[in-house]
């Protein structure tokens, strides 16, 4: 299996550690991305869920390959099992209950 972020640019080395880790099934439990708008964190995490819900996922092809159903289902957010959530209005931080939803 191929792991690759073609559609986000620069980071190299931290495309790299995604890959390497998607690859081996070695991700951490959660992951914080942050940035500021237009950064490419919106679509680092669809890339990244992409790669792990990916029909060609245990293949030799290249994932996600956004063109089987559960890549396009993400990429055009119609997928019940991806949530964004974000900081509320009056606060300057994710805050726990945010967390817990």
């Amino acid at each position: 299996m191929s792991v690759s972020f073609d559609n986000i640019i620069g980071n190299e080395s931290l495309k790299l550690r995604l890959s390497e880790d998607i690859a081996r099934s070695s991700l951490s439990h959660a992951y914080i991305v942050e940035g500021k708008t237009g950064s490419g964190r919106r679509t680092l995490s669809l890339s990244i869920i992409a790669a792990l819900s990916c029909e060609n996922r245990g293949t030799d092809k290249k994932v996600p390959c956004c063109s089987c159903k559960n890549c396009r289902k993400i990429f055009e957010r119609r997928s019940p099992d991806v949530i964004f959530k974000g900081i509320e209005d009056d606060r300057v931080t994710v805050g726990i209950e945010t967390i817990r939803d």
